[in-house]
């Protein structure tokens, strides 16, 4: 886990060699342990390429894992950002091919494997990366991400350069860089809390999209349409039958926590008390080769949605070394800018300052690797609006039995009826969704057309409907947000439920398995059923450090909030200031969870703006 940079240009741009040392400054955070900056092809003081690195040492802690790495008479050189989980038997592999190894890291396996096989070997490779190769002899450089976008890269492009960056940041020391806002991302932003995977809040900074490569032309800069590697919705949901799908999930989960706990520094488990972080808790357990688990909670002491009684029950008889934190409204404002400024682009609730606080205990407990649940709601169908969305399926497909066969199983003594008291809050939801948004946009957003991506949510089956939360809706924010928490403190997260092979393996089981009465990720409680605490596996509420934020907006941060409500502010450019006031004063009187929600959004688009110098 690092951070990569790459400033590729036309001999006649003029970029002066030391802005890759400022390209590399500024995600120093990302990667404390080293640097590492090269110039292609011909050094210094006539170059068309610089390859920049921060290193995190997990992998190979000595110098032979450097980066930029080259390899067959420097014919190939490479930064990446990530972990190839299956390195060990890539090498094998390659070894019996003819191809010797120097080192013991996963990136120089990375390079064997792109001289063996080409841009096919990312197919081959099993992890979370992104990565930016430069092949000499062909006189190209060849851009990728993991299939799921874990691991972020960025592209800016000026008249005579292209750069690539893990962070946004980074490109505000390119010259000629003008923060400006993509005002529909904004838009869509405002009016769902949503933005779309390929677009960026910055109107002229791009990603490398997930689950592809690109090639780049050293000579002209042209990038090649992005190819992909991996394609999920070609997967056919064929398993109906409980225990066939238990049992395939089990083997499948095991084997990705195992490789996932490959590392050469101690590995550490952030735990929230629900299934996923525990099923991976105890699952570390069996593998684990190190000293005892450091696990990892944010509490709030007080809060009904406190997870604290359920983290202590799964600590109960453990080895572990459990540490926790707290977070308040007072804190927030202390690290108000540095959290907006590490983000790079506007997040959507208190939630993910509780994951920078955490983030910033792991690093003070000197643990550079963590796993967590991250994943698996997604994966294996956590959320209530997924279970909401496939019997409403149900219905739309006349198939009126089933409905009811859910409704009245989550009356039994086996079911859920937590499922049945979600009936109005999610109809709230969807209705709320539906109806006109609130906002009046000033005249310049008038006419700035609403991405609205999503928009043919409940008409896709519900496979497709699976494939679109992993790869567009849900997971890539939750993916961003958590790599730029961890990252702002030089921590790596690793996230088992996302190993492709558990994926595809997950996307086999028909909804019908999914769900049963009441109950989200069946799958899942049965494979963990005899392996964490019944009142974890068979808990009815699903929270996840989620903070009293309604609480802290009606009262310590209110003062706050009323006197930003006064200012003149970015925002005002793009909502009229009747509309914010409106907003704040609705949430006030009614409490409202979407109308807090909402609220925290214009105050952090607003702060993003002010912390960046964005214009429109």
């Amino acid at each position: 886990m690092c951070g990569i940079g790459a400033i590729l240009q036309r001999t006649d741009s003029g970029i002066p060699a030391g802005l890759a040392s400022q390209f590399s400054a500024s995600m120093a955070h990302r990667g404390p342990d080293g640097e590492g900056i090269t110039y292609h092809p011909n050094g210094p003081d006539t170059w068309q390429l610089a390859l920049i690195h921060r290193r995190l040492s997990v992998i190979d802690l000595s110098s032979l894992g450097s980066q930029p790495m080259s390899s067959d008479g420097d014919a190939f050189w490479i930064v990446f950002n990530g972990e190839i989980y299956n390195y060990l038997e890539l090498k094998q592999t390659l070894i019996s091919l003819g191809h010797s190894f120097r080192s013991n890291s996963d990136t120089e396996v990375i390079l064997a494997a792109y001289k063996a096989y080409g841009t096919n070997a990312f197919a081959l490779l099993r992890g979370m990366w992104a990565i930016v190769l430069y092949d000499r002899d062909q006189k190209k450089v060849i851009v990728s991400r993991d299939r799921l976008g874990i691991k972020p890269l960025y592209y800016y492009r000026t008249p005579g350069a292209l750069a690539f960056a893990s962070e946004i940041k980074q490109f505000t020391v390119m010259p000629g860089f003008v923060p400006r806002a993509d005002k529909a991302v904004i838009k869509q932003y405002l009016q769902t809390g949503f933005e779309r995977t390929d677009r960026t809040f910055f109107e002229q900074v791009q990603p490398v999209l997930p689950a592809t490569f690109q090639e780049v032309d050293l000579a002209t800069l042209e990038m090649a349409p992005p190819k992909s590697f991996w394609h999920p919705e070609t997967i056919k949901s064929d398993i109906t039958n409980d225990t066939e799908a238990a049992l395939l999930l089990s083997d499948a989960f095991d084997e990705s926590v195992r490789i996932h706990l490959r590392s050469d520094v101690p590995v550490g488990c952030q735990l929230s008390g629900g299934v996923d972080s525990s099923a991976v808790f105890a699952f570390m357990h069996k593998h684990y080769k190190g000293s005892a688990i450091h696990s990892f909670t944010v509490q709030f002491p007080g809060y009904e949605k406190d997870e604290t009684p359920f983290v202590q029950r799964m600590l109960s008889g453990s080895t572990a070394v459990p540490h926790f934190t707290t977070t308040s409204p007072e804190g927030f404002l202390r690290d108000l800018d540095r959290f907006v400024w590490h983000h790079d682009e506007p997040v959507g609730s208190f939630a993910h300052y509780a994951g920078y606080v955490l983030a910033g205990l792991i690093a003070e407990q000197q643990i550079k690797v963590v796993l967590n649940g991250q994943g698996g709601d997604e994966v294996l169908g956590g959320y209530w609006q997924q279970y909401f969305s496939y019997v409403y399926s149900l219905t739309r497909r006349g198939r009126f039995g089933e409905v009811m066969s859910h409704l009245s199983g989550a009356m039994t003594s086996q079911g859920n009826g937590e499922f049945l008291r979600q009936i109005p809050p999610m109809l709230n939801r969807y209705l709320s969704r539906n109806r006109k948004q609130p906002f009046q946009f000033t005249r310049d957003m008038e006419g700035i057309p609403s991405l609205h991506f999503y928009q043919d949510y409940f008409s896709m089956d519900d496979q497709q409907r699976r494939i679109f939360e992993i790869r567009n809706l849900i997971l890539p924010r939750l993916l961003k947000w958590d790599d730029r928490n961890l990252m702002a403190y030089g921590v790596e997260g690793r996230y088992p439920f996302l190993d492709h092979r558990l994926m595809e393996a997950a996307l086999r089981f028909d909804s019908s398995v999914l769900f049963k009465k009441g109950w989200t990720k069946n799958p899942l409680r049965l494979v963990v059923e005899n392996k964490i605490p019944r009142e974890i596996y068979q808990r009815k509420t699903k929270w996840g450090f989620e903070t009293p934020q309604q609480l802290w907006l009606q009262n310590s941060l209110k003062p706050v909030f009323a006197r930003w409500l006064k200012e003149d502010k970015p925002l005002d450019q793009i909502l009229e200031r009747t509309t914010i006031v409106g907003l704040a004063e609705q949430f006030w009187r009614t409490n409202s969870l979407e109308d807090a929600q909402a609220l925290l959004r214009l105050f952090l688009l607003d702060r993003w703006f002010r912390v960046f110098s964005v214009r429109l």
